[in-house]
């Protein structure tokens, strides 16, 4: 009889394939607009600091901050407009002084536009601010070039400064990343078009059992279309490859068509892996030459799960194949706490760090592994459990999270509204108020209001 694993054994063994399935992995590069979602395969650093020049933050008039000083609603100062630039001109606009001009210069900026220059500074003067354009009249029947100001401007008022935000050098995107679109405003504000990711792990969905081959069958297939999305939105390049009869020889010939054919990253079953009369698949992995990393595993539910791996015959890579169990709610625990674990990994993004959130009052859990809510103290397990739940947020920000009432991995209503996954460590009390460790049940969950 086989021993099960801990889960952190497991989990160990996971990343350490992992990493040596993705020492094999070819990153690549993509237009920043095809971005999204992607890993960055390395750190992109910004090759200048922004803004590269001095610029006026609103549309206006550049002045020397010191020339308004005197400026009342009562005696308005008169300024004369020597050019206009707008947010286009990159350049920064070098001005010479006039000296037999009585009033003092300003220049008409845009948003954006940037700061012109005195090229004869006197007495270290220059054009140090920006006088909002609705802060600004004109005088009846005088020229359109002069504009009155009507009260003193501060020095640095609406006026950015070269290099105060990205400074060239900066990390504008870590390795690991996955990226958003909030990403792709650093990285078009600095230039940078073109993205280095990590190539997209290819995923392979089997379903596997002859009561689900007919479409007369009372059994529809749960597990093949849920893996194929969760892979998906996982970041991975997915294909369903079909449903497998519970057959030696189909599934040996299966899967080593499928392993020929195509350089898989990962390949998923769901079935067959629990030992009983119809349950080949570690068997068939065995003949094909598979190492088997576990079989077995102190966790509930999903402790039939089977990871194994095969060397790539181009000597390149590793194929990793994990045999999910069939029931929905088993496989897709499994898929939770392994599956993901090992695409993060591979897709050379950090380990994930649980939400630890207080159980909500009154949940205790049932000796069948059930929970109600009742105030009543119960004891705790051996084993890893994975159980979904509700996480909520109170109107004063107080985050709880509560069990459902039934975790049957054979009865989906459950995941039609929760949100998350509450990690039900060894020996950890269940009782209400206890920490425990949350996790979206995917990257789209929205916290509920309470």
């Amino acid at each position: 009889m086989r021993t099960p694993l801990p889960y952190p054994v497991a989990l160990e063994r996971l990343y350490h394939a992992a990493q040596g399935a993705r020492e094999a992995v070819e990153a690549e590069d993509v237009h920043i607009t095809d971005c999204l979602g992607r890993v960055a395969a390395k750190d992109h650093r910004s090759p200048f600091s922004t803004p590269r020049f001095d610029s006026s933050a609103m549309d206006g008039y550049a002045v020397v901050s010191d020339a308004t000083k005197c400026a009342t609603l009562e005696n308005p100062l008169a300024f004369v407009i020597k050019k206009t630039i707008q947010a286009g001109d990159h350049e920064p606009c070098l001005l010479t002084l006039d000296r037999t001009d009585d009033m003092p210069p300003c220049v008409r900026v845009m948003t954006g536009a940037p700061f012109p220059v005195l090229d004869d500074m006197e007495d270290g003067k220059s054009f140090d601010a920006c006088v909002k354009w609705e802060d600004t009249a004109q005088q009846p029947g005088a020229r359109n070039d002069i504009i009155l100001i009507t009260k003193p401007v501060p020095a640095g008022m609406n006026k950015r400064h070269s290099g105060q935000d990205i400074k060239q050098g900066d990390v504008v995107l870590r390795a690991g990343t996955v990226i958003r679109s909030t990403h792709v405003m650093c990285l078009a504000s600095v230039g940078i078009t073109t993205v280095r990711v990590v190539r997209r792990p290819r995923c392979g969905i089997w379903s596997t059992g002859k009561e689900l081959l007919t479409t007369q069958s009372p059994i529809p297939d749960v597990n093949g279309p849920y893996l194929s999305l969760a892979t998906r939105e996982l970041g991975a390049d997915t294909g369903f490859l079909g449903i497998l009869l519970d057959e030696r020889s189909v599934l040996r010939q299966e899967i080593e068509i499928t392993l020929l054919r195509g350089p898989w990253d990962v390949l998923l079953t769901s079935g067959g892996v629990s030992g009983g009369k119809y349950d080949f698949v570690r068997e068939v992995l065995e003949t094909l030459g598979a190492t088997i990393i576990f079989h077995g595993l102190d966790i509930r539910p999903g402790h039939p799960v089977l990871f194994a791996t095969f060397q790539r015959q181009t000597g390149q890579g590793l194929t990793a194949f994990f045999g999910l169990p069939g029931n929905p709610g088993a496989a897709a625990a499994c898929f939770r706490f392994l599956v993901v674990p090992y695409i993060r990994r591979f897709m050379g993004r950090d380990i994930e760090t649980p939400l630890s959130v207080c159980l909500e009052p009154g949940t205790t859990r049932l000796p069948n592994g059930r929970h109600s809510q009742k105030h009543a103290k119960c004891s705790s397990s051996t084993l890893d459990r994975f159980h979904h739940g509700i996480l909520s947020r109170s109107a004063v920000g107080t985050m709880t999270v509560k069990p459902t009432s039934d975790q049957s991995p054979a009865k989906l209503n459950a995941f039609s509204f929760v949100n998350c996954w509450i990690h039900f460590k060894p020996e950890q009390d269940s009782e209400e108020g206890t920490l425990v460790d949350c996790y979206p049940t995917t990257s789209c969950n929205i916290i509920r209001e309470a």
